[in-house]
């Protein structure tokens, strides 16, 4: 008993001892946590205990006892490069000098390129600057790729283009430069390539266009020759655009054509001499063809600055019934609607007075014979004080001469015997009248 009572003694005492060493470490631990917390503060650091642990030993791990502070970096701007040349897409012959140029800003130190081809490898610069230099390269289909690298990183641009051996351009065989061409006609659209070996169906293509209306749709395949009307009235430049579809090369050429109608018109009324009595419609009539569009008819009487206006809904067969007396040259201006503008004959009436003013022949008579060397033309007229001329035309011969009474010479207007006519016509300023006789030279 006495035994099993001090065996359960001992474990209690060992328990009491661990106790009292758990709580020896914990007062100690407290103690100096307070203890390194006033040093901190007799130093000036607000930050707790342990942060100062901490930092202590990371600068015992840099060496730096000196517990400075370090800032971080200020941030800087970011590299930029641009590509400038070669172009992308671009061609090229073996021959070009090809520039191989890049710009670039915020970097940090100097900045080297290095340029490579998937076709040729790395390009060599030809000078001392990798960023910017010229050279050419073999024919192929280039992909070029160019790390731009400065202290801090590099930067890749991609560009491609062709470099072909052949060289390639386009060429307008019809139309031709200054042709001209109605609206309904049909124009041969027709480009060839230079050198002429390439096929237009397998080798290149085209594309037309018209500085007025844009696109010219072919007609079909081969783009580059069809024939077709091109209803777009005007002067215009007609553009083709090709390419080669092996290479890519491009080519532009241009023609300078007009549409324009090719209008005629016709005067059918007034006609010629015709006399009218003041206020009696006067008849206007023209008829035309190859017109295109809309078509209307201006009339004009003497000159273009007196235009007689449209009344009717058809300006081209009409009729007017103002026309001022005496004597007036008719005419019309047509025009359509594709630059077509026609100016018809003139045609020479006379708006009378009947009540006004007449003329008659008094001497010779009708049917008279004339046998003497001489003939005196008289012609008399109600002229109310206005000054009066007479035109005297024997067999549509005219007479020298403008006045009413006057004497002729046989020999000089009949030179064989037969029939005549002889013709007076009497004007004033305003007026017109006109009379005639028959008479039979005998000599």
């Amino acid at each position: 008993m006495l035994n099993k009572n001090r065996k359960g003694q001992g474990s209690l005492e060992i328990l009491i001892i661990m106790g009292m060493l758990v709580v020896g470490v914990i007062i100690f631990g407290m103690f100096y946590t307070n203890h390194l917390n006033n040093n901190i503060k007799d130093s000036g650091n607000t930050n707790g205990g342990m942060d100062k642990l901490v930092d202590d030993f990371v600068s015992s791990i840099d060496g730096n006892t000196t517990n400075e502070v370090v800032s971080p970096p200020t941030p800087t701007s970011i590299f930029n490069i641009n590509l400038i040349s070669p172009v992308n897409e671009g061609n090229y012959t073996p021959s070009n000098q090809i520039n191989f140029n890049i710009t670039y800003d915020n970097n940090v130190g100097p900045v080297t390129c290095v340029w490579d081809s998937n076709e040729s490898g790395t390009i060599t610069p030809t000078l001392g600057d990798t960023c910017n230099f010229s050279r050419n390269l073999t024919v192929g289909s280039h992909i070029i790729t160019v790390n731009a690298t400065d202290t801090n990183s590099t930067l890749t641009k991609h560009v491609s283009f062709v470099i072909s051996n052949s060289p390639f351009s386009i060429k307008i065989n019809n139309p031709t430069t200054n042709a001209q061409f109605t609206p309904i006609e049909n124009i041969i659209f027709n480009a060839s390539s230079i050198p002429a070996s390439y096929n237009p169906e397998t080798d290149y293509n085209c594309s037309w266009s018209s500085s007025i209306g844009g696109a010219i749709t072919p007609i079909g395949t081969p783009t580059c020759y069809f024939i077709k009307p091109l209803p777009r009235c005007g002067a215009q430049t007609i553009t083709v655009n090709s390419t080669r579809l092996a290479t890519g090369q491009t080519d532009t050429n241009t023609k300078n054509i007009t549409i324009k109608s090719n209008m005629n018109a016709t005067l059918l009324a007034p006609v010629e001499k015709s006399k009218f009595e003041y206020t009696q419609p006067v008849p206007l009539k023209s008829t035309f063809d190859l017109n295109y569009g809309i078509t209307t008819c201006a009339w004009y009487y003497n000159n273009e600055k007196t235009l007689i206006k449209d009344f009717s809904v058809n300006p081209c067969d009409t009729s007017i019934d103002t026309l001022p007396e005496g004597r007036l040259e008719i005419f019309a201006i047509i025009t359509d609607s594709c630059g077509s503008v026609v100016t018809t004959e003139k045609r020479t009436i006379t708006i009378n007075n009947a009540n006004d003013f007449t003329v008659k022949i008094y001497n010779p008579v009708e049917q008279e014979p004339i046998t003497s060397k001489t003939l005196n033309l008289i012609a008399i007229y109600d002229h109310h004080d206005k000054s009066v001329t007479c035109n005297w035309t024997i067999r549509e011969k005219p007479v020298k001469s403008t006045s009413c009474d006057l004497t002729i010479n046989t020999a000089d207007y009949f030179s064989e015997k037969g029939n005549y006519t002889i013709t007076v016509t009497a004007m004033d300023k305003i007026h017109i009248a006109e009379d005639m006789v028959k008479v039979v030279y005998i000599g």
